[in-house]
């Protein structure tokens, strides 16, 4: 049974929350990896709650049409829950499994702010995703996950978070889940996350992989 399972996800996964919780569900992990820093996943989570308050998430969505003015209303609101959601069912796995989600280390690229709910992913190309009708939004999707491997803008930046993810995998004993940007874990560049914890034999897959529960099972080696 592999000890190490890395999940590689589009940020603009609009069932990202769905996806993460099967996978979550197959893989009953004792420890949850992400990429946002303890203060970035707090920033988020904030404003977790949102979605049920109708008011406060009005508001929300007001505040997100402002920095995207062009953005398609039902792609913004779809992307919108999906990022809250997503940090929320890692959230509520890691306190109902009593399992420590292991942090990301904070960099100059993640400044975390007030703002930050609306900056995590602007570097992705957020606002020209947030413009697509969702038939479109959903297709772009798909098309990422397709791909067979991810140039990283920044290699020396990339080398460098996998260089500190690594770390923070190798410290836990037991069984753990890492959800990672697809360019971290499906790279084309040397030096990546993958190279630095092969001894520990990953389990690697897409979280699209969740949709089909036969895929899911052949690739967690079931």
């Amino acid at each position: 049974m592999a000890e190490l399972y890395l999940v590689g996800v589009c940020p603009f996964d609009i069932v990202k929350r769905q996806r993460m919780a099967r996978i979550l569900d197959a893989v009953h992990p004792s420890f949850v990896g992400v990429e946002l820093s303890k203060d970035g996943f707090e920033a988020i989570m904030k404003h977790a709650h949102a979605p049920s308050k109708a008011a406060a998430y009005a508001g929300l969505l007001d505040k997100w049409r402002e920095r995207h003015p062009l953005s398609h209303p039902q792609t913004l609101d779809m992307y919108v829950r999906s990022l809250l959601a997503s940090n929320k069912v890692i959230s509520d796995y890691a306190r109902e499994h009593a399992a420590p989600v292991l942090y990301g280390v904070s960099s100059i690229s993640e400044t975390v702010g007030d703002d930050f709910l609306f900056t995590c992913h602007e570097s992705d190309g957020l606002a020209d995703f947030l413009q697509l009708v969702p038939t479109e939004a959903a297709l772009n999707v798909r098309q990422q996950y397709a791909q067979r491997d991810y140039a990283a803008g920044d290699t020396k930046a990339a080398r460098e978070q996998d260089f500190n993810t690594a770390l923070t995998l190798r410290r836990p004993k037991g069984k753990v889940l890492y959800f990672g940007s697809l360019v971290h874990i499906f790279p084309s560049y040397n030096q990546n996350l993958l190279d630095r914890v092969r001894d520990r034999q990953p389990v690697r897959l897409k979280l699209e992989d969740a949709d089909t529960p036969a895929r899911l099972k052949q690739k967690l080696g079931g």
